[in-house]
């Protein structure tokens, strides 16, 4: 079982994202766990809290630069990498 087999898609202007959501007002954040695909080819797996990266979670950036470890607010704490990363997909397709 997937955790995210009920999950949300939704489309942005810069990619699109699938996994668990919350209405904010009369907005639908990315909140909880889930994978954004950048249409810039940038991916990151993990967790949101109202639209931002926040806690664990695994970034590949368009430049190939590479982050594990815990967000603050869409704000990676640590440095970035260009070596090897073990990159784990959530079991499930768009």
């Amino acid at each position: 079982h997937c955790p995210l087999d009920n999950a949300s898609v939704l489309w942005f202007e810069d990619g699109v994202y699938r996994g668990e959501t919350e209405k904010f007002g009369t907005k639908i954040l990315k909140h909880g766990l889930g994978v954004f695909l950048g249409f810039d080819k940038s991916v990151y797996e993990g967790f949101w809290f109202k639209d931002r990266k926040h806690g664990k979670g695994y970034l590949v950036s368009a430049n190939g630069e590479m982050f594990a470890g815990d967000f603050i607010f869409d704000k990676p704490q640590g440095s970035f990498n260009t070596g090897l990363v073990f990159w784990v997909f959530l079991p499930f397709s768009f």
